[in-house]
């Protein structure tokens, strides 16, 4: 299960380039319900029989899912106008810490020491890969650590909400929510734009079906299996994603501390999924449970 998770940031680590690119020709808003939208449709037509008898809770449990993933993709969106790529890579890499300190003060969990050691390990790791970038703690900087916190809610609230909901309804109401957040926005404080050239099209597609459809499917089924904690170190692999496809697609080369940073995130997350065992007070299936992963993704 957690290799799926890992899978998924590995989509995600490409979402940046193509941001980049959407941000060129789409405002916030409008490229947040261009993806989510899309890749709601997308994905109801593929699980269009998990919908029949759903309840109304489901519904309220992906409506607020939904707003989270909306207003962590607004405010990064929005700083990253201020604020250089990099930058913005560090500050959403933040997530990985956010979780464990929401987790400890509303729900007195402490992380156990090999987690412990990967968030430290990963944060290290995040901060040597965007080393050498200039960034203060402008607005940009802060939309940035805002929209950290709201991804860092959605991983807890997901972990919550599918110990009691349908993992694939949730997840795929949950796009369509955020979708249609970004549709209002769009409308009260943008001018709509459709696509209209091939890499256009391109670029939304991509977004909506792999980083979205695909992604947040897979996340959602996963986190049964996984606690917020591991779930947030495996989120820090997306800066090295990020910088794989940034050195394949777009040929930059990395600084020696970039690599150093590369290995220690690498390290935490190792360290963290092979030397801890997570408690599951639930009875739900363990994280290695991958028969019980495999049938719930059927």
């Amino acid at each position: 299960a957690e290799l799926l998770l890992v899978f998924t940031v590995f989509l995600w680590g490409s979402s940046y380039l193509f941001m980049k690119q959407g941000m060129e020709t789409f405002a916030p808003f409008n490229l947040i319900a261009l993806r989510f939208g899309i890749a709601f449709l997308v994905a109801a037509l593929v699980f269009r029989e998990v919908f029949p008898g759903i309840r109304f809770r489901t519904v309220w449990c992906a409506a607020v899912l939904g707003f989270m993933v909306f207003c962590g993709f607004a405010f990064l969106l929005s700083g990253l106008n201020d604020e250089s790529t990099t930058g913005a890579g560090f500050l959403i890499g933040t997530t990985v810490v956010i979780v464990p300190i929401i987790e400890a003060i509303f729900c007195s969990r402490i992380p156990r020491p090999p987690v412990i050691l990967g968030i430290v390990l990963a944060l290290a790791g995040i901060f040597l890969l965007t080393a050498g970038t200039t960034f203060v703690l402008d607005l940009g900087a802060l939309l940035c650590l805002v929209g950290a916190f709201f991804c860092a809610c959605q991983i807890i609230l997901t972990a919550r909400y599918v110990k009691t909901e349908p993992a694939i309804p949730l997840s795929i109401l949950q796009l369509g929510f955020a979708g249609l957040f970004g549709m209002v926005f769009t409308f009260l404080f943008e001018s709509p734009v459709l696509p209209t050239t091939g890499q256009d099209w391109m670029v939304i597609l991509e977004l909506a079906v792999l980083c979205s459809a695909v992604g947040y499917v897979a996340q959602t089924i996963v986190q049964k299996y996984t606690t917020p904690e591991r779930t947030g170190l495996i989120f820090s692999l997306e800066s090295v994603f990020a910088a794989v496809f940034g050195f394949f697609v777009l040929h930059e080369v990395l600084p020696v501390t970039g690599y150093i940073g590369t290995i220690l995130i690498l390290c935490g997350v190792v360290i963290a999924v092979l030397y801890d065992t997570p408690v599951n007070p639930t009875g739900a299936a363990a994280p290695n449970d991958l028969h019980s992963a495999i049938q719930d993704t059927r």
